[in-house]
């Protein structure tokens, strides 16, 4: 009974509610009678339009809105981006109220947004490129030689605040493994749209709370436009006149996605440009250098800088290539060809006043030439997460250096020097960590077989090196073999004995 009673009354709460309600609904149409879609529609009270209601009209231009208020006159209006407002009155009762619209075209007012140059964000430090640069820089690395706190070394090596940085990225991906005067040299800051300075910047996830860094990185984010497109740069120039034909032609291709990333370059030129800045790797490597034994006599360059007086003829070929082959695992593999053919040429004369009235004039004419072929292949399979880090590193580099010397004197000497070498390194470097203990091992090996034969021609000194006997031509031959092998085992999370903290490091070299 008392149920019956209960819904009795609701019923007649919801009949006096929806009696009380007034219903306003209407189509929306333009002069055309299209209906139009997604209109404001206001609902306010008279005399101070405040809104009590809105709604928006559907795809057939309809709506419906709903008032419960006791008003008797209200407003109605209608209101779109493209279409002038419209507005009736109308009493308080449910009712439909068309409206027909008329568009019109309006012109928003101008709003320039400007980004800041410079910008923190965390502790990454942002250069906003486009207010570095303009329309005479030829490569990033004019750009980044304008940002303030970044310094580039004659050599293409990178400082921040005055510290060497320890990695440089595109897209936070590391391509070049150090040789990054590829990227500064080759990418245009169009491309680019920001600089970004990570600083203390620990590259080895796994010890980022252990071993705090206090260098930085620098990570290049690229344009969205850049991103998965084959990008390909030709430069070409040729002059002729007066002797020698010159020339310096380049053709860049890039290839960049969130997984793989590629660069490939070819250049050759006989303008005085150096292109060994671009290949050098700034990762600090396994000391593999061989002692020089013998020389040729050449012409010792002058102090000026070295474009205006180098006579050579260089050419590089340089491909590298990142692929992520799984979660936060890399693969790399890159190639460098170079070889380059050097020419001196130097003239002395030499006056010396023997006696009062004898004077001894020596002319000395030296010419000498150096063809360099340099070939580099360098391998990497990694793993970078923050409970394990796995480094397998390989270089092979071949190098051909031959030198030629000629020696216009009385008798004319002639001199060859032979250097050719080759070196490998290979480098494992594992970290496991746990939340309470961790370890790592890192060993890294390299030899180098460097070889050195140098004839000169004709015989001198006959007296002191051959008994007195004439001979045609002195040679001397050099082998070296270098051998380096330097290894590490360390327990990375420390133990207590009492108060005492012991952090077993255990290494030998050799």
């Amino acid at each position: 009974m008392y149920r019956l009673l209960f819904i009795f009354i609701m019923f007649l709460f919801s009949a006096f509610f929806s009696y009380a309600q007034t219903i306003f609904k209407g189509n929306v149409k333009n002069l055309h009678g299209e209906d139009q879609a997604q209109m404001l529609i206001m609902l306010k009270q008279e005399p101070d339009s405040m809104m009590v209601g809105y709604a928006y009209t559907d795809d057939n231009g309809q709506y419906e809105l709903s008032y419960s208020g006791e008003n008797d006159d209200l407003l109605v209006s209608v209101s779109g981006l493209a279409i002038g407002t419209q507005m009736k009155k109308v009493k308080n009762k449910s009712q439909t109220v068309d409206f027909i619209v008329e568009e019109k075209e309006f012109q928003l007012n101008e709003v320039v947004v400007k980004a800041p140059k410079i910008y923190y964000s965390h502790d990454t430090l942002n250069y906003l490129v486009s207010a570095f640069s303009d329309e005479n820089d030829v490569s990033i690395g004019e750009v980044l030689k304008k940002m303030p706190g970044i310094d580039v070394a004659e050599s293409g090596e990178i400082s921040y605040q005055g510290k060497s940085i320890n990695k440089f990225y595109i897209e936070n991906l590391d391509l070049l493994n150090g040789r990054y005067g590829i990227a500064t040299q080759n990418i245009s800051p169009k491309d680019i749209s920001t600089v970004q300075i990570l600083e203390n910047h620990q590259p080895i996830k796994a010890i980022d709370s252990l071993q705090i860094s206090d260098k930085a990185a620098i990570n290049l984010k690229l344009k969205e436009g850049a991103k998965g497109v084959l990008a390909l740069m030709l430069q070409a120039g040729i002059g002729a006149g007066v002797a020698p034909l010159l020339w310096d032609n380049e053709l860049t291709a890039m290839y960049f996605t969130r997984k793989n990333q590629h660069i490939a370059v070819g250049k050759t030129n006989n303008t005085g440009n150096d292109l060994t800045n671009e290949l050098r790797s700034f990762n600090t490597s396994l000391d593999l250098t061989a002692e020089s034994f013998t020389h040729i006599v050449m012409p010792s360059p002058p102090d000026i800088n070295k474009s205006r007086y180098l006579f050579n003829n260089s050419n590089a070929v340089v491909t590298n290539n990142l692929f992520t082959v799984g979660q936060n695992k890399e693969f790399n593999f890159n190639v460098i060809y170079y070889n380059d053919y050097e020419k001196r040429e130097s003239e002395a004369r030499s006056s010396y006043f023997l006696t009062s009235d004898s004077l001894l004039i020596v002319d000395e004419n030296i010419r000498s030439s150096r063809n360099t072929n340099r070939l580099e292949t360098e391998i990497r399979l990694s793993e970078n997460s923050e409970t394990r880090y796995l480094n397998n590193f390989f270089r092979l580099e071949s190098l051909w250096e031959n030198d030629n010397g000629t020696i216009w004197t009385e008798p004319t000497v002639n001199q060859q020097l032979r250097q050719p070498s080759i070196k490998m390194e290979y480098t494992f470097h594992w970290i496991a960590k746990t939340d309470k203990a961790g370890f790592e091992i890192l060993s890294q090996n390299g030899f180098r077989n460097f070889t050195q034969n140098l004839t000169v021609s004709p015989g001198l000194y006959a007296d002191r090196l051959n008994n007195g006997s004439p001979y045609s031509s002195v040679q001397q031959d050099v082998h070296a073999n270098t051998f380096v092998s330097q290894n590490r085992f360390a327990w990375l999370s420390p133990f207590f004995i009492g108060k005492i903290s012991v952090s077993p490091v255990l290494g030998f070299g050799f």
